[in-house]
C-alpha cells in the first residue's frame, strides 16, 4: 500500500478539523500501538504500512500495556486532541491497518494486547 492510499482510506473512516491533525494523532496511535505489541507482532503489523509510516512505530520505547481508556488518553495528550477524538481516530487506524493484514495476524495481535484495547481492535472494521 502506497503512504496515499493509506490516508485516503483514514480519511473514508475518520475525518479530523485539519491535515495536521489527522497526521498527528495517527503518528500517536500507531506509536502507542508499536508500544503494546511485543516487538516481533509489532514488526510484523509495521510491515504491511508504507514505509513513511513504518518509521513512526518501529524502535519506540519498551512495550506498553496500556489498556483502552488510558490508551485513549495518552493518544489524546500527546496529540492536543480530546480522549474522545483519540478513540474515533483509534477506531479508524485500526480498521485500515486490520484490512491490510491476514486474519490469523488479526487474531494474533488481538491476543498480544491488553484485553480491552484487544477487543477495539478485534470491533475495528
Amino acid at each position: 500500500m502506497h503512504a496515499e492510499d493509506f490516508w485516503e482510506a483514514l480519511r473514508d473512516r475518520w475525518t479530523p478539523g485539519s491535515e495536521e491533525e489527522l497526521r498527528s494523532v495517527t503518528h500517536h496511535v500507531l506509536l502507542h500501538l508499536s508500544r503494546a505489541l511485543p516487538p516481533e507482532e509489532a514488526e510484523v503489523v509495521f510491515g504491511v504500512l508504507p514505509t513513511e509510516l513504518v518509521s513512526i512505530g518501529l524502535g519506540g520505547a519498551a512495550p506498553d500495556a496500556l489498556d483502552a481508556p488510558a490508551f485513549y488518553a495518552h493518544v489524546g495528550r500527546e496529540a492536543h486532541v480530546p480522549a474522545e477524538m483519540a478513540a474515533e481516530a483509534t477506531d479508524a487506524v485500526f480498521a485500515v491497518v486490520r484490512g491490510l493484514l491476514p486474519p490469523s495476524t488479526t487474531a494474533r495481535v488481538e491476543r498480544r494486547l491488553p484485553r480491552r484495547l484487544g477487543q477495539v481492535w478485534r470491533a475495528a472494521a
